[in-house]
């Protein structure tokens, strides 16, 4: 994933995409789409409150590729980062949170560098759910340890934590549901 992005201007990418249509049947293609970069910072400047991105540091297959990215987001402006938050991922043992290396090391530098951070807390860890496809929580229990990966991401400085996302997706409606989540 190179941009080739120098400086301001208008740029073009392809990339693939890969979506589930609402018949669970999945699709890949690949898009191509022009991005314009409206403003560069020097160091100091103000980052902008309007310019965020949503970003997913695991497409990035290794660090020297993250940390180039990272780079550019800090020297665009961008002032909010959207990015995936794993709960499987981090929850390998009941009750236990790690972050792996890169994912500390990607949110840490974002926010030490004042843009703001969202994170989206989803993908359910097998031994809470007995249906290994759900991405939320199935019962009571599991809904009580995402309220614990809500919280171990709030303490290491996630400001805003979205929990339902892509209602367009089957994974949406499973376990407790979007209403048992945001009770």
């Amino acid at each position: 994933f190179e941009t080739g992005v120098k400086d301001c201007g208008t740029y073009t990418i392809t990339y693939g995409v890969k979506s589930i249509t609402s018949e669970g049947t999945e699709e890949e293609y690949e898009r191509t789409r022009k991005f314009s970069i409206s403003q560069t910072l020097s160091e100091g400047e103000k980052r902008s409150d309007l310019l965020g991105m949503c970003y997913n540091f695991a497409v990035l297959n290794n660090n020297t590729k993250r940390d180039s990215s990272i780079n550019q987001l800090l020297r665009f402006g961008i002032g909010s980062v959207r990015n995936d938050e794993r709960w499987r991922m981090a929850e390998l043992t009941e009750g236990v949170f790690t972050d792996d290396e890169t994912t500390s090391r990607n949110r840490s530098q974002l926010i030490d560098n004042g843009i703001e951070y969202m994170g989206i807390a989803y993908s359910c860890p097998e031994f809470y759910n007995k249906n290994q496809g759900s991405s939320y929580p199935e019962t009571e229990e599991a809904l009580n340890a995402f309220k614990n990966y809500i919280k171990y991401l709030a303490d290491k400085g996630v400001g805003y934590i979205e929990v339902l996302n892509e209602p367009n997706h089957s994974a949406f409606a499973t376990g407790i549901g979007p209403s048992g989540v945001v009770k």
